[in-house]
């Protein structure tokens, strides 16, 4: 079967020198890609639900009498648990997942996400739904997953790609959890008594706030679904072992010892590599009828093997020869197990892992050493700490802000209303991730785009305050931030791409579940620490002796994307 030809000619970068490189992309495949975004999906609504109707389930509970402070800081917790919890277990799911792989992993969080959601939504008081989060932070460790699964499958010429997709889905979420929360919590009130369970005694009577839990649980089945129908596993080592038995189980022991040459690397003597290519030539025509076999790629590289052979005179090198032998193995793999990404049908491709590819990073050729000695990535994961900080912060002030009372300098919007300027955001951030940041992260290298996009960030954040200049006007306010939020989320689009693709190169592949683990650990942490910092500052905030004291938590952001520059300037 003919593998699908590259849909894109070439792909432009910049190196450290500034010279542009230009090189073929490798098209994605995104039939089976799609289990992997729609668990992203579904983590980001898991996590970003409880940032819109936390505040009014807690007001709820403890009664509108509640101080503004109380009922910020009470919500502030709430939201910060899931994350708080999912700091705890994300180092230990990243250590097992590089030993037992990646699928199992992501499935079980999407069937924990479904069932803790739904807890979640039926909690009849604060410290019930407190629990139901952290059990739902503890069992999740998707977002470390699916970024390993994405380094795995992807080259040096995709990932920003991939990975920019992989934010459009954590966007959505972000951007489906508000508005799930706005359409959908209470609805007895917002639709009247006749809408179904809205009857005395009914379910959604007592129990307003399930609705948006119930439809979060059914994307989370969803995404659970997918990842046992369509998700493959892609750890190397799991992979390569299902191929050998495969490969030696169809086409014998000289396939088998051209495998073990291949994961021995070119550093073998060229002697042997060469007896290795003589005798797995002789096997050409037994393939034909093999399942899943590129047969006229695998006739076009057998000649390729043989003139490469003739020209051993003129010095030609053992990792070409390597190249070619690993090409050859890749071909004879069944269908259903190749990578998504084709990266085997293009030996000329280079590896993530050894190009540095404008991010000023790259990984170490040689003997592994742990990646946690590593300076890059230190870095990186301190980079991306900071950014997920600082943008959970946003989402955690936005509702605290858009819901407090005009006179204490918020916007008095409801659930439904701030739920409309969300949404319309996500439509151009999708048309950025596919149109615009590809383009833009191609000719400027990832880790130049990554600092023109924190310098854009930085003053966008307080665009959201600059709204009570209209507040009471309830079409310019949302107007203005519908205006704002379009802004934000194309700029935050570029910012985690990018920082999430230099974590994922800062070290050996090998050990991209340890990494990501530690990834999601550091970004769990802060954003358990922006919900419940957030509605500490904007509490404390209330009590400045000063007007426009909306605009000093949002200044605070402002300066977080400031810092990252200094932290992006030493990779």
């Amino acid at each position: 079967m003919r593998q699908a030809p590259l849909s894109k000619p070439a792909a432009t970068r910049t190196d450290e020198a500034g010279n542009s490189v230009s090189r073929q992309e490798t098209p994605l495949n995104f039939g089976p890609l799609f289990a992997i975004y729609i668990a992203q999906l579904n983590e980001g609504i898991q996590v970003g639900l409880p940032y819109l109707i936390a505040v009014y389930m807690v007001r709820d509970w403890y009664g509108f009498e509640a101080s503004e402070e109380k009922a910020s800081q009470m919500t502030g917790l709430l939201a910060a648990s899931f994350c708080a919890a999912q700091f705890t277990s994300s180092m230990i799911w990243g250590s097992i997942s590089d030993k037992y792989g990646r699928k199992n992993l992501v499935t079980m969080s999407n069937i924990s996400s479904t069932l803790f959601v739904l807890g979640f939504g039926l909690a009849p008081n604060y410290w019930l739904a407190f629990m139901f989060r952290c059990l739902g932070g503890l069992t999740n460790c998707t977002f470390l997953n699916v970024k390993a699964m994405l380094g795995e499958l992807c080259d040096a010429t995709n990932q920003g790609r991939a990975m920019s997709y992989l934010g459009v889905s954590w966007g959505l979420g972000c951007i489906a959890a508000p508005v799930l929360g706005g359409a959908l919590a209470q609805p007895c009130e917002s639709y009247g008594p006749s809408f179904p369970l809205c009857g005395p005694g009914g379910l959604l009577q007592i129990r307003p706030y399930f609705l948006p839990c119930a439809a979060t649980s059914l994307i989370a089945a969803l995404a659970t679904v997918s990842s046992i129908c369509l998700m493959h596993e892609t750890l190397p080592s799991i992979v390569q072992r299902r191929h050998q038995r495969h490969i030696q189980h169809s086409l014998g022991g000289d396939i088998e010892m051209a495998q073990q040459a291949c994961s021995r690397g070119v550093g073998d003597s060229g002697n042997e590599t060469e007896l290795l290519l003589r005798q797995t030539g002789s096997d050409l025509q037994d393939v034909h009828s093999f399942p899943g076999t590129d047969v006229e790629g695998l006739e076009d590289m057998q000649k390729r093997l043989q003139r490469a052979e003739q020209q051993q005179q003129h010095d030609e090198s053992d990792e070409e020869r390597q190249s070619l032998l690993q090409y050859r193995v890749d071909a004879l793999k069944p269908e259903g197990i190749k990578p998504w990404t084709h990266a085997a049908l293009t030996p000329d491709a280079p590896d993530v892992s050894t190009v540095k590819d404008g991010l000023g990073i790259s990984a170490a050729a040689g003997p592994e050493s742990p990646w946690y000695k590593s300076r890059q990535v230190q870095l990186s994961l301190l980079g991306y700490a900071m950014v997920a900080f600082s943008y959970n912060l946003m989402d955690e002030l936005v509702p605290l802000y858009a819901s407090a009372a005009i006179d204490l300098g918020g916007l008095k919007l409801a659930p439904s209303n701030l739920a409309i300027p969300l949404t319309a955001a996500g439509p151009v951030m999708i048309a950025f991730s596919f149109w615009g940041f590809p383009p833009l992260e191609r000719a400027m290298g990832t880790l130049r785009t990554m600092r023109w996009s924190l310098l854009a960030a930085a003053p966008l954040n307080l665009l959201v305050p600059m709204t009570s200049i209209v507040a009471g006007n309830t079409p310019a306010v949302l107007s203005w931030l519908a205006a704002s939020f379009c802004c934000i989320r194309v700029v935050s689009t570029s910012v985690f791409t990018c920082s999430m693709v230099m974590v994922n190169n800062s070290g050996p592949r090998s050990q991209l579940g340890a990494i990501n683990g530690a990834g999601q650990a550091v970004a769990a942490f802060v954003r358990a620490l922006g919900p419940a910092l957030g509605g500490v500052l904007w509490g404390a905030s209330l009590h400045l002796p000063v007007p426009g004291h909306q605009y000093v938590v949002f200044a605070l952001v402002t300066g977080a994307m400031v810092l990252l520059q200094i932290i992006y300037a030493a990779l």
